[in-house]
């Protein structure tokens, strides 16, 4: 480990154990000593990881007058520290190449100092990236497609479901609910078939079983507004290596406006052919006339 003072060797030893690009600096900002890492990351004066004896506050202002603004974020923040108004800072940044992210972090010691470590969370920042956007279209899937998730723990007789089938509802969205709860609101005639759906996903299996598979099975569900919304429901339920049920997972698709739209069309088709029906029996009474 580079030095430019005589810090005990245990102390050195225990930073160079961190495995991270880390550094110490002194109350003026001067690089005291520097891990392996870090030197590896950024030998002799880089502007973004100087070596000992260069001021690491003085490098940040000279990226910051070049124009990179969170280089005065860091050097503000980790100024702070030094002056022990704040015992830790911590800022996500871009990385030198700027296609890669990092965190800078700064944490007060003994007397002044502080320790800086970079870490790389260029996979991170990625995979998160990657999630947020999975989030958003689930939300639009959700909220615009009528579509909500649900999930059951069959052992502790539990029922998660999501906000946006809880708004369609109309019920408060706190989540989880015991599954009574939820039964009380199925539409009687439905109860039989959602029962016999319950002993299903209760029941254990062989290791090495991978279903069943739930539906599709068409249920009604009451609303805070007096009436039913009708769901397709599908789902998987899902076993440890012995076979014991873990949980039961699935989605419930808002069918009420579509069924709503078949009934009436069944409704239609029925009276065309009562009309049918009947204007065929005036023809035949017709022609007995005749």
């Amino acid at each position: 480990m580079t030095d430019t003072g005589d810090e005990p060797r245990l102390l050195r030893a225990a930073f160079e154990a961190a495995a991270v690009p880390l550094c110490v600096l002194d109350g003026a900002g001067v690089v005291r000593f520097a891990t392996s890492l870090w030197r590896q990351d950024a030998p002799g004066a880089s502007a973004y990881r100087p070596g000992a004896g260069f001021n690491y506050l003085t490098s940040l202002k000279h990226l910051a007058d070049a124009g990179i603004a969170h280089a005065r974020l860091l050097h503000d923040g980790i100024a702070a520290v030094l002056a022990g108004r704040t015992p830790r800072f911590r800022l996500e940044h871009p990385g030198p190449d700027g296609d890669r992210r990092q965190v800078t972090e700064a944490s007060r010691l003994l007397e002044g100092s502080a320790v800086i470590t970079h870490l790389d969370v260029t996979s991170m920042h990625a995979a998160e990236m990657r999630y947020r956007r999975l989030m958003q279209r689930y939300r639009a899937v959700t909220t615009d497609g009528r579509v909500g998730v649900w999930e059951l723990d069959p052992a502790r007789r539990r029922m998660n479901v999501d906000s946006s089938l809880l708004t369609l509802l109309g019920y408060p969205a706190n989540g989880e609910r015991d599954w009574s709860e939820w039964r009380a609101r199925i539409h009687p005639d439905d109860v039989a078939a959602v029962d016999a759906l319950w002993g299903t996903c209760a029941a254990n299996g062989s290791p090495d079983a991978q279903g069943p598979r739930i539906g599709p099975l068409e249920i009604r569900i009451a609303d805070t507004r007096g009436g039913y919304r009708t769901f397709d429901c599908v789902g998987v339920v899902v076993r440890d290596g012995q076979g014991a049920v873990v949980t039961v997972h699935g989605t419930l698709y808002d069918v009420t406006e579509r069924r709503a739209a078949q009934e009436a069309m069944l409704r239609s088709n029925r009276h065309l052919q009562e009309l049918a029906a009947r204007l065929a029996r005036f023809e035949e009474a017709g022609e007995q006339q005749d």
